[in-house]
């Protein structure tokens, strides 16, 4: 009889722990889909392109539903894991890309500095595993590069066109030089601002030639 009674109450003791870990394990889950769910909405808003990522975190929301709690919680983090290598991957390109522009930009400009602070402040809170902040401050140098970069080349653009008009006033054959200056245009809209400032530049170069060989 003690025998059987003592059986019960470590029966119900372990019944007890179990519970006890399930719900714990169930809170950790919850908590992990709910953070996801936040790290989502915040890489959409970023333009993130997250769309076969999300699938995992569907399967997470499934295992939940499930009650397959520690399933939803391993998915959940691999969702999470996953986000972040895709801000991973955004924030290099675009970092790269504006390192490409600065090249083109004059030395001395205090705004060009600023584009190096931002993308050292980039690098630093990737470094520091906040991607968040990081994808930021990489859009804001980005933004800042382009800006400047535009007026550059609206500058050549002007420059390019004044000297196509000098030249077929002065009965040169303009047509390359226009051609180069179409392709130049067209390269700007598509932000493809090397091949864009190397074709102006040819033109100018070129234009120029024609009118000091005169």
């Amino acid at each position: 009889m003690a025998s059987s009674y003592l059986k019960a109450m470590q029966l119900r003791k372990q019944l007890e722990e179990k519970a006890k870990e399930t719900a714990q394990l169930r809170q950790k889950a919850e908590d992990a889909l709910s953070s996801a769910e936040s790290l989502l909405g915040n890489a959409r808003a970023a333009d993130l392109d997250v769309t076969l990522v999300s699938e995992i975190l569907n399967k997470a929301k499934m295992s939940m539903a499930d009650k397959d709690y520690e399933t939803a919680l391993a998915q959940s983090i691999q969702f999470k894991e996953e986000v972040a290598k895709a801000y991973d991957k955004l924030i290099e390109t675009i970092c790269a890309s504006t390192e490409s522009l600065l090249s083109f930009l004059d030395e001395g400009d205090p705004e060009k500095k600023h584009v190096q602070t931002l993308l050292v402040k980039a690098g630093d809170s990737r470094g520091a595993g906040d991607v968040e902040g990081a994808l930021r401050h990489a859009k804001a140098a980005w933004q800042v590069a382009e800006k400047l970069m535009n007026g550059k080349l609206s500058a050549q653009f002007s420059a390019a066109q004044s000297l196509i008009v000098t030249a077929r006033n002065s009965k040169e054959d303009v047509q390359a030089a226009e051609e180069l200056l179409t392709r130049a245009r067209a390269a700007m809209s598509s932000q493809d601002y090397a091949t864009a400032f190397q074709n102006v530049r040819e033109c100018i170069e070129s234009t120029s030639g024609s009118l000091l060989e005169q």
